[in-house]
């Protein structure tokens, strides 16, 4: 399971690349949650949910996806911090918890929710708050240079 876990991630990483060549997302913290819906939302982001919620009732599963997601959630972090130039901090890994989980938790309610455009507005939501906390300097956010022949 903290194999699937790693393959997924790695997919994931591929993604967020690809969101970024084709939608020019990820150049602030507030495109973020638009772009981990769209990964987190796919079947395999789901997987990897439903092997973290049997991690709470099996302590040897735990054990081992503990140690993989630790070593996931500092790689993320690193990527991260580099693409944005921005150095590690000590709220840095709180951060990218919030908006990770955040929208994992949105992909636990959507199969709870009668209309599913209700998710997307709650994503869209999560990311103005974002954007109204960068325009007011709650935190760092810095811009990426964008791609030559981006808008």
């Amino acid at each position: 399971m903290a194999a699937v876990i790693r393959d997924v991630f790695e997919k994931e990483r591929e993604e967020y690349a690809r969101l970024d060549t084709e939608s020019h997302l990820g150049h602030r913290i507030s495109d973020w949650p638009a772009m981990l819906w769209q990964v987190f939302s796919q079947p395999s982001g789901l997987a990897v949910l439903e092997i973290l919620q049997a991690a709470r009732s099996d302590i040897e599963l735990a054990e081992r996806v503990k140690t993989t997601q630790r070593a996931i959630e500092e790689l993320a972090l690193t990527s991260v911090n580099h693409e944005f130039g921005m150095p590690i901090d000590r709220e840095s890994m709180e951060r990218m918890r919030l908006l990770v989980w955040s929208v994992r938790g949105l992909a636990i309610a959507q199969v709870l929710v009668e209309d599913p455009e209700e998710i997307g507005r709650s994503v869209d939501l999560f990311r103005r708050i974002l954007q109204a906390a960068e325009e007011a300097g709650v935190f760092r956010s810095p811009v990426r240079a964008s791609p030559k022949g981006a808008t």
